[in-house]
C-alpha cells in the first residue's frame, strides 16, 4: 500500500471480527497482531485502541529482547545505546576541540592581565595545563560520570567510527537521539546525561 493511497471505510464485518480480535487478545496478546495485519491486508486505518495496544506490546518485546552478542548482531536497545555511546564521545571530542579554540583566541588578552587578576581568575593557568593532556583524554575526562566514560583509546575509536559513518547521510542518521518520553519509557538514559549523585567538577579540574 503506497503512502499517498486513499485507506478505505470498514465494513460491518471488518469492525465485528475487529472487535472479536480485541476480546481474545484478553486472552493472546497475539491478537493484536493479527488485527493489526488485517487492517494492512484490508488498507484501514487502524483504531487507536489498537495502536496503543501494539505500542505496549511493542515495547515489551523491545525490552525483553537479549542478545549475548555484540555490534550489529547486538539486541535492537544495545545497539542503539552504543550508537549513542559513540555520538556522545564524538560530541565531547568536538567541545574540547572547541572550548580549546576558545581560550587560544583569548591567550593574548590572558597574557597581559595582571598579578592581581591572575589571581582572581586562578582557573586560567589550570585552564592551559588541563588542554596539554591532549585532545582524546581531555575528551575521556570530559565524560566521567556519563555512560559514556571510556579510556582516551575508545574515545578516539568512537569519534572515528562516527566521523566515517556521517559521511553517508542514511548512515548519520543512526545517531538520532529519540525524544526523552521514548528513552524512559525504554528503559534507556538521555544521551550524555551524568549518574545521579554526580558532583559538578569545572572541567579544567578532572583529572585521569
Amino acid at each position: 500500500m503506497h503512502s499517498d493511497q486513499q485507506l478505505r471505510q470498514p465494513s460491518v464485518l471488518f469492525d465485528q471480527e475487529l472487535e472479536r480480535l480485541r476480546k481474545v487478545a484478553r486472552h493472546n496478546e497475539l491478537a493484536y497482531a493479527a488485527a493489526l495485519r488485517m487492517c494492512i491486508v484490508e488498507e484501514v486505518a487502524p483504531p487507536l485502541w489498537l495502536l496503543q495496544a501494539i505500542d505496549e506490546l511493542m515495547l515489551d518485546l523491545l525490552k525483553r529482547e537479549k542478545s549475548t552478542k555484540r555490534g550489529r548482531h547486538a539486541g535492537r536497545i544495545a545497539r542503539y545505546c552504543q550508537d549513542m555511546r559513540d555520538y556522545t564521545r564524538y560530541d565531547a571530542v568536538e567541545e574540547v576541540r572547541r572550548r580549546r579554540q576558545e581560550y587560544h583566541e583569548k591567550a593574548d588578552d590572558m597574557a597581559t592581565y595582571s598579578a592581581e587578576q591572575r589571581k582572581r581568575y586562578g582557573c586560567i593557568d589550570k585552564i592551559r595545563k588541563w588542554f596539554r593532556y591532549g585532545t582524546f583524554p581531555c575528551a575521556s575526562m570530559y565524560l566521567l560520570g556519563t555512560d559514556a566514560f571510556a579510556s582516551p583509546s575508545a574515545v578516539r575509536a568512537s569519534y572515528r567510527r562516527v566521523k566515517r559513518r556521517s559521511r553517508s547521510k542514511e548512515d548519520a542518521l543512526r545517531y538520532y537521539v529519540f525524544w526523552g518520553d521514548f528513552l524512559k519509557r525504554l528503559g534507556v538514559p538521555w544521551p550524555g546525561s551524568y549518574d545521579p549523585g554526580m558532583k559538578f567538577t569545572p572541567f579544567y579540574d578532572l583529572k585521569l
